[in-house]
């Protein structure tokens, strides 16, 4: 069985992210991109970056 804590309220569910919605940090914190290349691909539309609903 679950173990039940009495003075937290479980979280509900929270949505799953938008299509692209981490493309700027991904680009930047993983792949090392600099904002000027990021810039160049969401300007050139070769990559796409959407808010969250």
């Amino acid at each position: 069985p679950a173990v039940i804590f009495s003075s937290f309220s479980p979280a509900g569910p929270t949505p799953p992210p938008v299509i692209g919605q981490h493309t700027v940090q991904v680009l930047r914190d993983t792949l090392s991109y600099s904002d000027d290349i990021i810039k160049e691909l969401l300007e050139s539309k070769a990559v796409a970056q959407s808010e969250a609903l």
